[in-house]
């Protein structure tokens, strides 16, 4: 099997991609981590070395800006082997490697007789490797959230997390508190996610007939090797659901 996951952050991407075992690939099209500097046990992202210019570059998927922006970052680094086994380096990469990760990547995995990857747009594959990778797989799924508002709460939330680790083992609930949340934001969290959808949807319409679209909470997670992570704070989530209405998102059924 061939299965390429297209999703938004907090989906549930993650544990859907582990329920099954064979061949999951994950986010190997996620080539940042090639020049996001790492603590040494490779755990945290040192956010402190990382100026806002080439954050913002990272964002927009301007990587050459984003490459010499984080070029005086050190730590160690992601990587995958030609094995697509991730390892942790202290060298930075050249320009010139990280302009070809993508296709370094894809090349190898397009040679294996199945795999599953996901696929999200902060990865920003470009649009000739996406379509390849379309053609290729036997299914596409585009993995959505109902309930947008507490998705966007729980993006701003697993942010807020001490170290990078947004996923769990064992089913954890962890408190963070005098969390300060920027409740102008959740309408544009919101459209943001909104927008990503749309741009799968419109990406994949050619490959219509081996595409579907799963829903968060339709998922069983039984059989996933990941658990719930439950993150509690003093947002006040009704607010949330009422700014969200008034913009014209009613999700307020989700809160009740």
């Amino acid at each position: 099997m061939k299965l390429v996951v297209l999703a938004t952050p907090r989906t549930g991407s993650t544990a859907f991609c582990s329920t099954f075992t064979d061949h999951d690939y994950d986010e190997i099209l996620s080539i940042e981590n090639l020049i996001l500097p790492r603590s040494n046990d490779g755990t945290t992202i040192l956010y402190n070395q990382i100026p806002q210019t080439g954050s913002d570059a990272l964002s927009t998927g301007d990587f050459e800006t984003a490459w010499r922006e984080l070029k005086t970052t050190s730590g160690l680094y992601l990587n995958v082997n030609e094995d697509l086994e991730q390892y942790y380096t202290d060298k930075y990469p050249s320009i010139e490697t990280f302009r070809n990760e993508h296709r370094r990547r894809w090349k190898i995995l397009s040679e294996k007789e199945s795999w599953i990857i996901k696929i999200m747009c902060y990865h920003h594959v470009p649009l000739d490797i996406l379509h390849e990778i379309f053609e290729q797989a036997d299914s596409i799924v585009i993995l959505k959230r109902r309930d947008v508002v507490s998705q966007a709460i729980s993006i701003f939330l697993a942010q807020q997390l001490p170290t990078n680790e947004w996923h769990v083992t064992e089913e954890t609930e962890i408190g963070i508190d005098n969390i300060i949340f920027p409740y102008d934001q959740i309408v544009p969290m919101i459209e943001h996610n909104i927008y990503e959808n749309k741009f799968f949807e419109e990406q994949t319409i050619e490959f219509i007939d081996k595409t579907q679209t799963l829903y968060y909470e339709d998922i069983d997670f039984s059989n996933s090797k990941h658990r719930k992570l439950y993150i509690n704070s003093n947002i006040d989530r009704k607010r949330c659901y009422d700014i969200a209405k008034e913009a014209g998102y009613d999700y307020t059924h989700y809160y009740m």
